[in-house]
């Protein structure tokens, strides 16, 4: 393992969780870095004004 600390990035996005260019952003950066990702499950494009928080986040982990 390398002595040195790896920085650690958050990547997010409105497009969803299995958005192609997400996805290919965090398979080029985890080879430098520890790369957590935050997204929701669906695309929400152009809706992100109109989210009401009205009910708990639920998170679900894929992945290491």
């Amino acid at each position: 393992m390398n002595s040195k600390k790896r920085l650690k990035l958050l990547l997010t996005n409105d497009d969803g969780i299995r958005a192609q260019g997400l996805n290919v952003l965090a398979d080029i950066l985890c080879k430098t870095c520890d790369v957590y990702i935050l997204a929701p499950e669906d695309n929400r494009s152009g809706v992100s004004s109109h989210i009401v928080m009205n009910e708990s986040l639920m998170i679900k982990k894929y992945g290491e």
